[in-house]
């Protein structure tokens, strides 16, 4: 029997582990949104890899700590390939070592990048869980 590749959701996907799951996923011939906020070069270059191994793979930019951008993410994939089955949520804003050096005293002094960092880890997944919802009914 046939079965439909599954349409897959990678945050982060144009560097470091979002990359190499996006490019392995693209590899099990899985269909791959790449999502990235920054790095547009790196994401298409993701995509290519994917359609070189003949997987499927659409860039997308968006800030997965925005609802709105998130919502426009995951209705791209289901306009694209009707569903989405799977999100790796692997999006992060960190950086590198040298560059977080100082965040404990960034987040004393900044509290609204702990709240930005709590819509990453917790709303994104809220936000997707709540559109896949309403395809069930």
């Amino acid at each position: 029997q046939n079965v439909e590749a599954p349409v897959v959701v990678v945050t982060g996907a144009s560097r470091g582990i979002g990359r190499a799951i996006a490019l392995s996923l693209g590899k099990a011939r899985c269909k791959v949104l790449v999502n990235y906020a920054r790095s547009s070069k790196e994401a298409e270059e993701v995509s290519k890899e994917i359609e070189a191994f003949g997987g499927q793979a659409l860039t997308f930019r968006g800030d997965v700590s925005n609802e709105a951008d998130v919502d426009s993410m995951i209705k791209t994939a289901v306009d694209t390939w009707g569903t989405v089955d799977v999100l790796v949520n692997n999006a992060g804003r960190f950086g590198q070592p040298e560059e977080v050096a100082g965040l404990v005293e960034f987040l004393a002094l900044n509290p609204a990048s702990s709240y930005i960092t709590g819509q990453v880890i917790y709303l994104f997944p809220y936000w997707f869980s709540r559109y896949q919802l309403s395809d069930l009914n």
